[in-house]
């Protein structure tokens, strides 16, 4: 039996649940954490899919691929708890817009991705850009997921991850 590749998702959102649920019905076995209070699990139950596992953060942040909902603020803590990062994905989760405008770089700071590369440099990171609201009602739309690395094979592999999750996955050249 081939064992399905394990993707962690740390952060609970409508996003990272929306993420969840595609991974889940594409085949994946998803690990799910928080890095708030585990109780929270308990208020989101409800809406996750039977076959997403709650799990503690180190097994969450043990998995290849790991997709990221958390604020610049919680990045030590996660990333304490990544065990190895060589030849890890580490998706970077940000929100599209700021007041209606397109946002992609603060130029008066780092960006979240810069500050985790800092934090987990031998990771691959991977920014996800989606717009601020996420529609969960209806899986099958096909929603515009807008990414970017520096990575041209992690590129590939990407944008395949993504239309397999019934996204329409577009890549953007951030600025340096």
């Amino acid at each position: 039996m081939v064992k399905k590749q394990c993707i962690g998702i740390i952060g609970l959102n409508s996003v990272s649940l929306d993420f969840a649920e595609r991974l889940v019905l594409s085949g994946f076995e998803v690990l799910l954490s928080t890095t708030g209070c585990p109780m929270i699990f308990r208020d989101f139950s409800k809406f996750l899919h039977p076959k997403i596992k709650s799990v503690s953060l180190s097994e969450a942040a043990g998995c290849e691929i790991i997709i990221l909902f958390i604020s610049k603020e919680k990045m030590l803590e996660v990333a304490s708890e990544i065990p190895k990062t060589s030849g890890k994905i580490v998706f970077y989760h940000n929100y599209l817009v700021d007041n209606g405008n397109v946002v992609l770089k603060n130029s008066s700071s780092n960006t979240s991705s810069e500050v985790l590369a800092g934090i987990v440099p031998t990771a691959t990171i991977v920014d996800i850009f989606t717009p601020f609201e996420i529609n969960t009602s209806k899986k099958e739309s096909k929603r515009s997921v807008f990414y970017a690395t520096n990575d041209i094979k992690v590129r590939e592999k990407v944008e395949q991850l993504l239309i397999q999750l019934n996204f329409n996955a577009i890549w953007i050249d951030m600025p340096k």
